[in-house]
């Protein structure tokens, strides 16, 4: 087969191994889920047991339906009953019966075969991908889950992955040693690609770790964690915090780009919070991780007040916006060092002393040590947003109507994150679709800037990373511009027997011919979306 031109190759829909061959369906379903192999072959067995289990009653209901004829339970007797020597019918046999049914089992070790012989068959394909791709601000993190499912010679201890604010990979490796050298020639061949593109390199870098100087905190004390005078920040501490260099000679900043400011990944600091409290099923953890999560992050003032007026425009009193308008209508920041330091050590001033009914405290004694770690963090920057004119990581998606109300008071704006690493945030330009001229749309009335959503469902997506889905424009909610637009690709497909699909097509390469961001994944609706919108 291999020998074979690739066209023919593509039409067999399996590929073939030494003793079987696999469905090319299955090798997608495999790839697309990321499944565990154990639990894929498990899935799969049980698949073809009960294809063995539909055939096996087929049997044998047919056998039963030869002997109703045999009796005359169909109004005569047939004369096969006559001839035939022995009633008895032939067994069917068992799964694994090689004489019958002859079934196979798949074992988890045959799907990671067949899954590396996918990869290898891909990895030209794979290797031109992740060249093509580019990101204005990137986020780097280690996983070990990954590497601890890899045994070689080599000892591998980590994998390092780097990402564009889409959470589209710019490039993966598996790290031997966990030491910035290590790191060095992806990151230079990183920087000769954006080179080589002409594209300017990301100005930002979230990371998990290493994102200052070092520093080291002394060992504490017994019973130390107790008095509150230990966790209170003194004009000593930030002098100690905030004096000398305090970048350090990260593989980023040395062989990608040495502008390049690098920041400490929001998650994984809150995340180091949770694991020093004494366990999650502690009657207060939930208390303080909410209490933890409004100290690192405020609501922008002037979305808030904005969203606070329409409600009043709307008539709905009192006028105090819910959690989920204020995800939709307001970008959040974390504020600066001074500010997010006041913040967060009276969260721990409120419950470091804390205990549920039975006395058992909420902190383990290391947190006061883990406090003064990430305050060092606070002090120097690592989590504040960066103070830029473009504002932070969100990109405007258009505004919308609170409650449907018509007016200009109605109008609240629609801020999509970004979502760099979930609850952190950069900087990225704000992106404005224009409308462009096709072959398919010449004619058409010009309009102004295409509605990118119609209401903030619309416009909010989860992260991608954790299978977040775009929604798309129910009909119900497009704005007149789209129905212009719409309207005209109906007028040229009207009578092509795949209308529907043609004007969905054509009005989707129009938005996505329009964007600015080339790794964009916005699909504005769907072409069954734009039949409802033709019968209403």
């Amino acid at each position: 087969m291999e020998m074979l031109p690739q066209l023919f190759c593509n039409i067999l829909p399996a590929f073939l191994t030494h003793k079987k061959a696999i469905c090319k369906t299955v090798m997608d379903e495999l790839c697309r889920t990321g499944r565990s192999a154990t639990d894929m072959a498990n899935q799969l067995n049980e698949a073809l047991h009960l294809r063995y289990e539909r055939a096996h009653l087929a049997y044998l209901l047919t056998v039963q339906n030869v002997q109703d004829g045999d009796s005359g339970l169909y109004g005569q007797k047939t004369i096969t009953g006559t001839m035939r020597k022995d009633n008895t019918p032939d067994p069917f046999g068992t799964y694994d019966s090689t004489n019958g049914w002859c079934g196979v089992a798949i074992s988890p070790r045959y799907l990671v075969d067949c899954l590396v012989h996918e990869y290898h068959r891909k990895e030209k394909t794979l290797t031109l991908v992740l060249q093509g791709t580019f990101g204005q601000v990137i986020r780097a993190d280690h996983t070990r889950k990954v590497a601890r499912k890899v045994v070689l010679s080599s000892g591998t201890m980590s994998s390092y992955s780097v990402m564009n604010e889409n959470w589209m990979i710019l490039s993966w490796v598996m790290l031997q040693s966990e030491s910035d050298r290590s790191l060095e020639p992806m990151y230079e061949g990183l920087s000769h690609r954006y080179d080589s593109a002409g594209l300017p390199k990301a100005k930002y870098q979230w990371v998990d770790r290493d994102c200052c100087a070092d520093f080291r905190i002394p060992n504490l004390d017994p019973q130390e964690h107790l008095h509150w005078d230990s966790w209170k920040t003194t004009e000593a501490v930030v002098t100690g915090a905030t004096s000398g260099n305090l970048t350090n000679s990260c593989a980023s900043r040395g062989k990608y780009s040495s502008d390049i400011t690098v920041k400490l990944d929001l998650f994984h600091c809150m995340r180091r919070f949770s694991r020093e409290c004494v366990s999650e099923h502690h009657t207060l953890h939930s208390t303080f991780c909410r209490f933890l999560s409004a100290a690192f992050c405020v609501v922008d003032q002037t979305d808030l007040q904005r969203l606070t007026e329409a409600y009043a425009f709307c008539g709905i009193r009192p006028a105090n916006p819910t959690k989920q308008h204020i995800r939709e209508h307001c970008r959040t920041k974390v504020p600066q060092p001074t500010e997010l330091l006041e913040r967060v050590e009276s969260v721990l001033k409120q419950f470091f002393l804390e205990t549920d009914p039975n006395g058992v405290y909420l902190f383990k004694p290391s947190m006061l040590k883990l406090w003064r770690l990430q305050r060092v963090h606070i002090l120097r920057g690592c989590l504040s947003d960066p103070e830029e004119e473009d504002g932070i990581l969100y990109r405007h998606g258009g505004t919308v109507q609170l409650n449907h109300v018509k007016g200009e008071g109605a109008a609240v704006p629609v801020w999509i994150p970004e979502d760099i690493f979930g609850e952190a945030s950069g900087v990225l330009p704000q992106t404005t679709v224009q409308p462009v001229q096709s072959t398919s749309t010449q004619g058409l009335p010009k309009t102004p800037a295409l509605p990118i959503t119609a209401n903030p469902r619309a416009a909010r997506t989860m992260s991608i990373k954790a299978g977040g889905l775009l929604y798309v424009l129910d009909h119900s909610r497009w704005t007149e511009a789209m129905k212009e637009v719409i309207d005209g690709l109906i007028g040229i497909h009207q009578g092509s027997k795949d209308f529907l699909q043609r004007v969905d097509s054509d009005y989707a390469g129009l938005v996505q011919a329009a964007s600015r961001d080339p790794n964009s994944l916005l699909h504005p609706t769907t072409k069954q979306h734009i039949s409802q919108y033709v019968k209403h």
